[in-house]
């Protein structure tokens, strides 16, 4: 028994643009996406150069792809990321290295964002540090906290300033 109603697509070199633009809407339907990111998944999935750059361009026109909003988005959704992870996120995705950078701006040259990402690292480092007060070592858990707000991005010395707030409100 055939639970399918759909008919089988028909190969990827038949698709038509409009069909290319169909695939790309319901890919920008899941979730959103920067426009490097999608034109990889269209390109995987058979798309023609042709087809894809009036896809792109369609999608523009349409305010459906903007790489800037995509990149703002992306920052202010991971609150628990440094700013370091967040632009390599945004370039694995295929922001612009400009447009990555702009949407998490570098604490080193902010006094604004610092304080942000200070702010973040005491949250992120706070709740950690509550599954680390079990390790009898203090030095040992000094150091997992260190390697996981580094692993999140944050800067050494956002860190050890981080971790200096947080020994100063234990004792």
């Amino acid at each position: 028994m055939n639970f399918h109603s759909r008919a089988p697509s028909p190969p990827a070199a038949e698709l038509t643009p409009a069909a290319w633009l169909e695939r790309a809407l319901r890919l920008l339907d899941q979730r959103a996406h920067a426009e490097g990111e999608l034109a990889r998944k269209l390109r995987q999935r058979g798309c023609p150069p042709p087809a894809l750059a009036w896809v792109i361009a369609e999608l523009r026109r349409l305010r459906l792809l903007d790489d800037a909003a995509f990149a703002r988005t992306l920052a202010g959704e991971k609150t628990h990321w440094g700013q370091s992870r967040v632009v390599r996120e945004l370039r694995r995705r295929g922001v612009a290295p400009d447009v990555a950078v702009a949407a998490a701006p570098d604490p080193s040259s902010d006094p604004d964002a610092r304080a942000a990402e200070l702010a973040r690292a005491y949250d992120v480092a706070r709740r950690k540090w509550a599954t680390l007060t079990r390790e009898p070592d203090r030095f040992k858990a000094r150091n997992k906290l260190f390697r996981f707000l580094a692993a999140r991005g944050f800067a050494a010395d956002c860190i050890r300033g981080t971790l200096t707030q947080l020994e100063r409100k234990q004792e």
